[in-house]
This record gives C-alpha cells, sequence and structure tokens, in this order.
C-alpha cells in the first residue's frame, strides 16, 4: 500500500497537467500514489494522461462533478494513511513530500501539516510568498518540529479560523487520514470549498505544523477560480453554510470570522453601490458580538444616514 494518496482533480486544464503530474512523480518521497480524477474534460486531459506510464499512477473518469466532486472521487479511491493534493495547474517542489512526512513521523500528535507557496505568472515570473500576507503566524506559539519545520502549539482550528489571508492552501497540504477519514469537499461549491474542508480537517486534529519556505508553485492565470468569481460573497456563503451544520459552528473563533467576513462584504458593496445587500450584510455583521468592532468601524465609514439605515434593519429583524 502506498504511504501518500496525491489526489489531483482535472477539468481542461490538460495544458498545464502534464507540469501538475510530473512534478508529483518526481518526488524525492516515492512511496505514493498520483490519483487523477478527469472531471468530465473536453480538451486533450485524457492524450496526457495516456501519455503517463508510472505504475503509481490511478486513473478516474468522472460526469462534470465540480472541484468539490472530483476530489471526493479521489478521496473515495485513496489507499494512502496520508492524504495530499495538487491542483492541475500548479506543482511542487521536489521535496515537499519527503520534508513533510519526515515531520509527521518526527510528531505523532500532528495531523496536518502545510506549508509556505509561491505564485507564479507567465509574465511575471515568481511573485511574494504566501506567508508574507499572514501576520499572524510571526505571533503565533511555537516550537521546532523533531522532524524539520515548526509545530504551532495552541489549538489548530481557532489559528486556521483566524488567518482572513489563508496561511494553509488546500494543495499544499499533508494530512493523516485518521483525523480526516470521514471528511468531504461540498459538493456543489467551488469557490470557499477548500476552508470548508480544512476547517473540518483542523477541528478534528491534534496538532498543526508548518515549513516556513515555500514547497508549491501556485500558477496565476485567467482561468483561476479565484480569478473569475466574487470571492468575497462566496466566501461569506460557505461560512453561513458552515453556521448551520458545522460542529465548530458556535465557538467565539468561528462567530467572529464570519462576523469580520460580514463587515467586509458590506463595506465592498457599499462602494459599489449594492446598498441594499451592504445593510444587510452590515447588520448581519452586528450580530456577532465577537466582531462588532469591525462591524461598526465599517458602518461609521459612511455617511450617518447609512448607519441609520443599518440600524433599521436591526430593528427589522
Amino acid at each position: 500500500m502506498p504511504r501518500v494518496s496525491v489526489i489531483i482533480p482535472a477539468y481542461n486544464y490538460g495544458r498545464f497537467l502534464g507540469e501538475a503530474v510530473d512534478s508529483v512523480l518526481k518526488q524525492t518521497f516515492g512511496d505514493l500514489e498520483c490519483i487523477v480524477v478527469d472531471d468530465g474534460s473536453a480538451d486533450e486531459t485524457a492524450s496526457v494522461l495516456a501519455s503517463f506510464t508510472d505504475p503509481r499512477m490511478v486513473f478516474a473518469t468522472t460526469p462534470r462533478l465540480g472541484v468539490s466532486g472530483a476530489r471526493n472521487r479521489g478521496l473515495e479511491l485513496s489507499r494512502g494513511d496520508l492524504i495530499a493534493f495538487l491542483d492541475a495547474d500548479d506543482r511542487w517542489r521536489p521535496g515537499k513530500l519527503e520534508r513533510q512526512v519526515a515531520l509527521l513521523d518526527g510528531e505523532p500528535g500532528v495531523d496536518l501539516v502545510f506549508t509556505n507557496f509561491v505564485r507564479f505568472t507567465a509574465e511575471e515570473g515568481f511573485l511574494p510568498d504566501q506567508f508574507t500576507y499572514v501576520p499572524e503566524l510571526g505571533a503565533v506559539p511555537r516550537r521546532k518540529a523533531a522532524g524539520g519545520g515548526i509545530v504551532i502549539e495552541g489549538n489548530p482550528f481557532d489559528f486556521l479560523i483566524g488567518t482572513r489571508e489563508a496561511a494553509a492552501w488546500v494543495p499544499t497540504v499533508v494530512i493523516r487520514k485518521t483525523a480526516a477519514e470521514s471528511i468531504r469537499f461540498p459538493p456543489g461549491v467551488a469557490v470557499g470549498e477548500d476552508l470548508h474542508y480544512l476547517l473540518h480537517v483542523a477541528w478534528n486534529s491534534r496538532g498543526l505544523a508548518f515549513l516556513p519556505d515555500p514547497q508549491v508553485e501556485v500558477r496565476r492565470h485567467r482561468n483561476n477560480a479565484y480569478e473569475a468569481r466574487d470571492v468575497p460573497a462566496n466566501l461569506v456563503r460557505v461560512l453561513r453554510m458552515m453556521e448551520t451544520d458545522a460542529p465548530f459552528s458556535g465557538t467565539s473563533a468561528f462567530r467572529r470570522r464570519l462576523g469580520v467576513e460580514l463587515a467586509a462584504l458590506g463595506t465592498r458593496m457599499a462602494r459599489q453601490g449594492e446598498f441594499a445587500q451592504a445593510v444587510e450584510s452590515l447588520a448581519g455583521s452586528l450580530r456577532f458580538g465577537e466582531a462588532r468592532g469591525a462591524a461598526v468601524k465599517a458602518c461609521l465609514a459612511f455617511p450617518p444616514r447609512w448607519l441609520l439605515g443599518v440600524a433599521r434593519r436591526r430593528r427589522i429583524r
């Protein structure tokens, strides 16, 4: 049985897929299976996959399910005791898995390890690394990991929910299957599905660790999900989904994050002239005492008549 199951959902990214698969097969840690789920592609994806003869490859074809459904199909097929993900347009650096597996082997109380990453474009090359935008990493209690890297001391869920510019992205993680056995990505959700999944995994995890140097290269192009869709509105939608059914929905950390995101969305909508939706978002934010400071600050950024509109909406509710 392979030690690590790597899951790659692929939909019409045949032009990038070869690089992604190569970056998995050329890892310095070779005890793996690479599961590629062709999610109903209509481009050259099938022919790209046919060019790989490595026995560690596992192929699956599905009708169009979306990224969540394709990853879930990969999870069903996985046999390793560790789970990792890669997107079909991204790639790993060669030592990624070796270092993450070593950390997990040296820290039996850690269930999830993520790494830093860099974005790149065809025109600009490599851009600043992700951790540049996550100041929380500099302040979190920590210690050096036995197998290299850094262990975050404290609650894994509270850390992940508290970083608005996400520290952990799905293509950077390695997860013990024991912490994620029954957890799946939300079907039909294409933006924010990664946060939904990782928060549920973090809630089940005993410990969290990371590698501070970039081990993943995330390609930026015009077809990226995070470039093509309304990310703030979709993020709030996913958080509201979890508000109704997630085991952690009543925690102060979760309530604060949802309140802060509602305040940010309200501000954004107001600046776009969508005042009815803005009032609704800001009124929703004011429901959460944990985020009241952010909500009030957002309201006060607009004229008094605006604040009266939010107050009226709260009274109606």
